[in-house]
């Protein structure tokens, strides 16, 4: 059975060496888009927690931590990728949102008062 690569990131070339993926305007814009999604779902939830009963500290960590993920995992990437190649992206409202609560876009902490944005329409 032929050995296969430890990392998915790339496509395989004649050579078996691994090259970085190039990602299309359509591939960028659907992953902010589904990070979006994420976000806003993140938050939604804790909103609909928050009506309940006064979330506990450990519970706030854990929705922060759930937006800090998509930041970290898709956002900041895609970002990256994509000022290296002069592509201008529209960001999704939920992400330029957190984006601008980030001081310094150190991507350290994520701010209390995220969770208490008012609802997005659909």
């Amino acid at each position: 059975m032929p050995e296969t690569p430890a990392s998915t990131s790339g496509t395989p070339n004649t050579g078996h060496h691994w090259q970085p993926m190039k990602l299309n305007l359509q591939d960028i814009s659907c992953t902010l888009n589904m990070a979006a999604s994420r976000i806003r779902a993140c938050i939604s939830q804790y909103q609909m927690e928050a009506a309940n009963n006064p979330p506990s500290s450990a519970r706030i960590m854990y929705f922060k931590a759930g937006v800090q993920w998509e930041i970290n995992t898709f956002v900041t990437p895609l970002l990256q990728y994509s000022a290296a190649r002069n592509i201008v992206s529209v960001v999704p409202s939920p992400v330029a949102h957190v984006l601008t609560l980030y001081p310094m876009l150190t991507w350290n902490t994520v701010p209390d008062h995220i969770f208490f944005i008012p609802p997005m329409s659909v």
